[in-house]
Order: C-alpha cells, then structure tokens, then sequence
C-alpha cells in the first residue's frame, strides 16, 4: 500500500512541477505525503466516501494536460499517463 500511495504522490508531482519535481518535493516531503494520503485515503474509506467513476471521469476532462483545443483529448490522456508517467490509465485513475 505505502509503495502504491508513494507512486501517486510522485506522479502527481510530476503533474504539478513538470521538470522541477524533485526541487519543489524533495525524497523525504514525498514520503511524508505519501503517509498523508494513506492516513486521508483510510479516514475516507471509514467514513464511507467513495467516488464513483463518473467523478473521476469529470475530474480528469477539466484537467488542460489532457485536453486539446478546449477538450478532452483521450490519445493525449492516454500517452501521458503511460509514458510521461509510467503508469496504467486504470492505475492512475484508480490514484484520482
């Protein structure tokens, strides 16, 4: 689990800083948010919070990395999630 919530913070810090990733969170703030979204994912699953696909959907098409022309472009989704950031598109959805 801390390896799966360790990857998702470093890709979503490779979504928010680009090239400057590693400056702006450094080895050991990734792994203190890496705990964090551990801790806030349990506290979610307690409560009984859940996003349904359809969120998560309308979460990833008003994101402008994936869009083209003012809309959602699944072949730019698609090649950024697998090889700007190494990952599934199931995978990372599954982080959203």
């Amino acid at each position: 689990m801390f390896q799966a919530a360790l990857a998702q913070v470093r890709q979503y810090a490779l979504l928010t800083y680009g090239d400057r990733a590693a400056q702006a969170l450094p080895p050991e703030a990734l792994v203190a948010q890496a705990w964090d979204l551990l801790l806030l994912s349990r506290a979610a699953q307690r409560a009984g919070l859940r996003a349904d696909d359809r969120d998560v959907v309308q979460e990833l098409s008003r994101w402008p990395l994936f869009q083209r022309n003012g809309q959602f472009d699944l072949r730019t989704y698609q090649q950024v999630v697998q090889y700007g950031l190494g990952t599934s598109p199931r995978v990372f959805e599954e982080g959203v």
